[in-house]
């Protein structure tokens, strides 16, 4: 079952590579002078997906209620929630405008 929930999130970003949104990153911090403070990076399938999959329910925690991905970039941490979890409601937070929109 990982491999198909993983051809869909594959196929998701087909048009978006994490270099185009490493791109889309950069260009919003330097267009609305955002803190270096900001940092970019992007989440791969299988890593988040053991995340929520293993180790969370290892500890009892639930993959249920809200799941926040705060710096969402692309939405790829988003969809994997989405695609793996149980979670009622998900949500993505992105403040660069260019990646808010392109997700």
């Amino acid at each position: 079952l990982m491999h198909i929930l993983a051809a869909a999130w594959e196929e998701s970003f087909k048009y978006m590579s994490t270099l185009q949104a490493r791109q889309l990153a950069h260009l919003g911090k330097e267009r609305h002078d955002s803190s270096d403070d900001l940092t970019y990076g992007e989440v791969n399938f299988s890593s988040l997906a053991q995340i929520l999959c293993e180790d969370l329910r290892r500890y009892g925690i639930p993959l249920q209620g809200t799941f926040y991905d705060l710096g969402s970039g692309s939405g790829r941490g988003v969809l994997v929630a989405a695609l793996v979890g149980s979670f009622q409601r998900i949500c993505g937070v992105e403040i660069v405008p260019e990646l808010h929109k392109a997700s």
